[in-house]
């Protein structure tokens, strides 16, 4: 078998030829800024490996993989980076692949999306609306009052996620604005703040059957390396109540997600102090 990974993580972390039987062939497409820590090991490694500037956003990723696939008629791709997701996805249903299609690899990236499939099982959301331009804010700051996230729709590690606490937060906010021009429609969503305790759940999922369901509770959040704070999480006994909950609740949501037969997943709740996840 031939497989593509799109791959961001350096290779000395990222032992695919480890991890996979050696009668596969590996190909792997990395971004350019982990080329030298690469560097040493390459001849060791039983993958074929090609590095690009400006990764997230190269096209030549994908024109790569389509005239790779003329060599190699790849049998599966995998991709381990959020960013990669539908990227991915695109290239398995031009190439007729299976794996993560768009439409699930949509619903695993788009904020709002997600929101839509957890209130349709019942799994409790803040309130929140898509915004295109200022006026958008400021009609959902006046009708649910502050503070509230601002938020890229598909981003992630809390990239450009503002939490506006005060009206000079506000302030600050729109003076910056979403882009370079004010006609420009931006992707992002808004949503009221949640006073709670931030949880994650991980796992893996086998067969459409979630086979490892556990959660962890973060010590920082991504939004404390803003302010040059640590990032860590440390897993929950397997005995406590929270522990039970939470799993239950992530297992719920994922049963109304378009899963792929075959992923890892990772979910965040807020515990209030009203007991509420």
């Amino acid at each position: 078998m031939n497989i593509l990974i799109l791959n961001r993580a350096s290779l000395q972390r990222m032992r695919y030829q480890d991890w996979i039987a050696p009668e596969h062939k590996i190909v792997v497409l990395s971004t350019a800024d982990i080329a030298q820590d690469d560097c040493h090991i390459l001849a060791e490694l039983a993958v074929e490996v090609e590095y690009f500037d400006n990764y997230i956003g190269n096209g030549n990723v994908e024109r790569r993989a389509l005239e790779l696939n003329q060599t190699y008629q790849f049998e599966r791709i995998i991709a381990v980076n959020e960013f990669d997701l539908m990227r991915a996805a695109k290239l398995r249903e031009i190439l007729g692949l299976p794996g993560q299609n768009v439409a699930s690899a949509h619903a695993f990236r788009d904020k709002i999306l997600m929101k839509d499939y957890a209130k349709a099982v019942d799994v409790v959301t803040p309130t929140f609306a898509r915004v295109s331009d200022p006026l958008d804010v400021m009609a959902f700051v006046k009708a649910n009052g502050l503070p509230v996230v601002i938020k890229p729709i598909s981003g992630g590690g809390s990239v450009d996620t503002n939490i506006i606490h005060h009206q000079q937060d506000l302030n600050q906010f729109l003076t910056a604005g979403f882009g370079k021009y004010i006609d420009h429609s931006p992707d992002y969503l808004i949503e009221s703040f949640v006073d709670g305790l931030m949880y994650h759940v991980d796992g893996f999922v086998a067969n459409g059957e979630v086979i490892l369901c556990w959660p962890s509770r973060y010590a920082t959040t991504c939004h404390a390396l803003k302010n040059g704070d640590f990032f860590a999480s440390y897993m929950l006994d397997g005995a406590a109540e929270l522990t039970q909950r939470l799993r239950q609740q992530t297992t719920k949501l994922l049963n109304a997600f378009p899963l792929p037969e075959f992923c890892t997943f990772h979910v965040e709740f807020f515990h209030t102090q009203s007991d509420q996840l």
